[in-house]
């Protein structure tokens, strides 16, 4: 053995110097190499590759689920040209330069893949870099609108806007709306179609008015064939109209707005002449309801003059008005003649708010809306709305001008029945020439929109907003036609979910049908509808719920074949899976949340002019719902604040002879004449009548 040691220590030295060799090689090699070498994170078996930035040198899967891929864009999201300005990338770029330039030199496809097998925290930090794009991407590149908006931080995503950051001050946001608007504008303006349409149908058109909502037997008018043969449209105008959509979608595709412009929920609405009034009595209601929201009211710039109301709002009920001169350029203003529903569209884009919910000034609610913007199915759509009482008779030739997919071979739906599978209703061999083409895969679900209320959140839905806007400033001469061909209730009500269904966003129809409040007149004139009412779209949405689980478990997930028969205890029609999952014998109702005063409005002087609403010398209440009524005696708060704000107590030794505690320009040409004294009278003997009627109204004895 003694012989053997030196041996021993002259391979024990040779192996220590071939050792250190091998290590300064090694140590070489990696520095020459050390941008593409991959280091291996021995805690978590990530492995993360240097980019050349190094941007993730030393990043471990903590690094990697704390990333936040929005805050990387937006922090990146200038660059600076030529003059040295910082000018915004395109959405598209932005998005891009992340996907190649950072996310793809963390994990290649094939470790990504590898690693989301895991249901580990490796997997959870490879799910977490692979979902991000899709959350900032939310629509198809190829048709879709690219806004700074889409990339707000997580904290206005993540609470729908609440207000977390620091909102801009005044000036600074005017500037940036203006700057934003002016471009849409001139996208509108230039890819806007010439004249309008001349309205003239098909002779042999099928459509003889509204199919209603519940209307099971006319479904072969609502049908492509029949609705393709009415409203006409000759080719040459069909194809400039679905040249010019195309162009304004694509010029508005790399438009950007900071991601600031909009944050915050609130309710908008539109006041102006008497809707200021009709808004005064909205904003009141909601405060005694218990609602907190903020308000905002559009004041159109033909009707500007509300200075007292505005301020009075301001200074006690937490709202103010807005006007057209806060998003839109004087020349813009000035260029354009708004009226009538166009003013809807103009109140979304011209709202401070991320989330909003738009009401008509008309349009009462009767419980606290504080918490509906943190609830199902507004938190996870961004779009709800509303039905009205008939069905979709929108022209095949929108999908058309649009460039819209649609599938006549498929039917995805039966009427509001989104649920059931249709071979359960139809054979799966027959065709879809008796089918009303709105069942259809590709185009506008069933029923048609009452847009007297509606809720958006606008940084998630840009897009919907800025193309129902193009919509609605052509609607008069084009779309409005094109989008409610002979039926009734036309104008900006369809625009809405229209844009949303172009984009692809995701929104939710109440199902609840639209019901009518009125009293049966005492001259035997028959019955007088006078309010549209709409119910709570959580409770709705809930029923919803149900309604599919249910569903699922009576017909399953089975693969359609050719051998499966519809079920013969579906009617064939809507109304009993209405009556099963929504109008529910012995389940409480769903509540009514808006009572919508369309007719006759609550404008006192017009009332007092006609005596309405008085029969035989006396007055008549107009609600007769015992739903409404024992929640809120609508009419008798609305006639008291009428009686404090335009017909109170005067003060001694003043002009003020009527009390007037609000002026309102609408009612400035009439005041110290005899309409205004008529107008008080009026108020006072219905304010006094209501008082008198009240229990009998709440306990239904009317």
């Amino acid at each position: 053995m003694l012989l053997l040691r030196p041996f021993y220590r002259r391979t024990f030295k040779k192996l220590v110097i071939f050792g250190l060799i091998i290590s300064i090689v090694f140590f070489i090699v990696n520095a020459v190499l050390n941008n593409f070498t991959i280091q291996n994170d021995n805690s978590t078996g990530v492995n993360v590759q240097n980019s050349n930035n190094n941007l993730m040198l030393g990043f471990d899967f903590n690094d990697i689920l704390n990333f936040n891929p929005i805050d990387y864009i937006s922090n990146n999201y200038y660059k600076t040209d030529d003059q040295g300005k910082n000018e915004p990338l395109a959405y598209q770029q932005t998005l891009s330069d992340y996907v190649s330039n950072y996310r793809n030199k963390l994990l290649d496809d094939e470790e990504e893949d590898s690693l989301l097998k895991n249901n580990d925290e490796n997997g959870a930090a490879a799910s977490h870099l692979r979902i991000a794009p899709e959350e900032l991407q939310h629509v198809p590149l190829d048709n879709s609108v690219k806004l700074a908006a889409d990339i707000a931080t997580d904290s206005t995503k993540g609470d729908k806007g609440t207000g977390e950051q620091n909102l801009l001050d005044t000036e600074t946001r005017t500037k940036l709306l203006h700057d934003f608007y002016r471009k849409i504008f001139e996208s509108i303006t230039k890819y806007s179609p010439a004249g309008k349409l001349d309205r003239k149908y098909h002779d042999n058109c099928p459509l003889r008015g509204d199919v209603g909502y519940d209307n099971f037997e006319n479904w072969e008018t609502l049908s492509y064939d029949s609705l393709r043969n009415c409203l006409i449209i000759p080719e040459e105008t069909l194809n400039d109209l679905k040249e010019k959509h195309a162009a304004f979608v694509n010029s508005i595709s790399g438009v950007v707005l900071g991601k600031q412009a909009y944050q915050g929920n609130g309710i908008v609405t539109v006041g102006g002449g008497k809707f200021s009034l009709l808004a005064y009595t909205l904003i009141e209601t909601l405060r005694n309801t218990g609602t907190t929201l903020p308000v905002e009211v559009l004041i159109p710039h033909s009707d500007e003059g509300d200075d007292d109301f505005c301020q009075y709002i301001e200074s006690n009920l937490n709202a103010k008005c807005i006007y057209f001169r806060d998003f839109l350029p004087q020349d813009i203003i000035d260029s354009f003649e708004f009226k009538g529903y166009q003013f809807k569209s103009l109140a979304i884009s011209a709202s401070s708010f991320a989330n909003l919910l738009l009401l008509d000034a008309d349009n009462l609610p009767l419980k606290s809306l504080d918490d509906i913007f943190d609830k199902e199915p507004y938190k996870s759509t961004g779009l709800v709305v509303w039905p009205d009482f008939w069905r979709r008779s929108t022209t095949p030739l929108y999908y058309d001008i649009a460039d819209i997919d649609i599938n006549l071979n498929k039917r995805v739906r039966n009427c509001i029945d989104d649920i059931t599978p249709p071979w359960v209703y139809q054979d799966t061999g027959s065709d879809n020439k008796d089918v009303p083409l709105h069942d259809l895969e590709g185009t506008i679900p069933d029923p048609s929109t009452e847009s007297g209320q509606l809720m958006i959140n606008k940084v998630d839905q840009l897009a919907t907003t800025l193309l129902s806007l193009y919509y609605n400033v052509n609607g008069p001469s084009w779309y409005y036609p094109i989008f409610t061909q002979k039926s009734q209730g036309e104008g900006d009500k369809e625009t809405f979910l229209a844009a949303a269904n172009y984009y692809k966003y995701p929104f939710y129809q109440v199902k609840s049908m639209i019901k009518v409040d009125g009293f049966h007149a005492p001259d035997e004139s028959g019955f007088r509808g006078v309010a549209m009412l709409q119910y709570d779209m959580v409770q709705d949405y809930a029923r919803y719920k149900l309604a599919q689980e249910s569903i699922l478990k009576k017909y399953g997930a089975t693969a359609v074949s050719t051998e499966m028969k519809p079920d013969p205890n579906y009617k064939g029609h809507i109304q009993s899976f209405y009556e099963e999952y929504f109008d529910v014998a012995g389940k409480p109702n769903i509540d009514v949340l808006f009572v919508h005063s369309n007719h006759p409005k609550f404008d006192p002087l017009l009332l007092s002019e006609q005596q309405d609403l008085i029969y035989s010398g006396k007055h008549v209440r107009t609600y007769r719902r015992t739903e409404i009524l024992q929640k809120h005696d609508l009419e008798l708060e609305i006639y008291r604040n009428y009686a404090k704000i335009l017909c109170g107590d005067p003060p001694k030794d003043s002009d003020n002879k009527y009390g007037i505690l609000l002026k309102f320009k609408y009612l400035e040409p009439v005041v110290n004449t005899e309409k205004y004294d008529k107008m008080c009278t009026y108020i006072k003997d219905r304010l006094k009548y209501l008082q008198e009627s009240h229990i009998d109204a709440i306990k239904g004895n009317l």
